[in-house]
């Protein structure tokens, strides 16, 4: 059985034995706790998403600087061979 946090508020306003007054406290707590729990999610996935793109920018980079780097003593054998 489940029930929305609309449904556990409305059962509320209904029962109003002290156990069922603790159970729905109880049940309205677990939702709160996990709309906390879920924005939480969000905001570090879209930080998490933030870094990725950062991280797939300086490896094209590298990729660059590396390329450079493999080439460089190429150039200076060709340099000095055309002198």
């Amino acid at each position: 059985m489940a029930f929305t946090e609309q449904g556990v508020a409305m059962l509320s306003s209904v029962l109003h034995s002290k156990r069922a007054i603790d159970v729905n406290i109880t049940i309205m707590r677990a939702f709160v706790k996990m709309r906390q729990i879920l924005a939480t999610y969000k905001e570090f996935s879209e930080k998490l998403k933030i870094i990725e793109d950062q991280l797939a920018e300086h490896d094209k980079q590298f990729q660059i600087v590396f390329a450079f780097n493999l080439s460089f003593p190429f150039c200076i054998l060709n340099f000095a061979f055309y002198k």
